[in-house]
């Protein structure tokens, strides 16, 4: 399904993020705003991810 390869490539993202910041709220604060559109479920689900 698209929404399981769109999980995946922000799953992706995420770790990519996290190996250039070691910072965690930076980038719980990054993807909403990135992603927020429509992708604000998910960004809410990473923060308990």
């Amino acid at each position: 399904m698209i929404f399981e390869e769109l999980l995946l490539i922000l799953l992706e993202l995420q770790q990519q993020l996290m190996e250039l910041v070691d910072f965690e709220f930076v980038h719980l604060l990054f993807l909403p705003l990135v992603f927020g559109f429509g992708f604000l479920p998910l960004s809410i689900f990473s923060i308990f991810w």
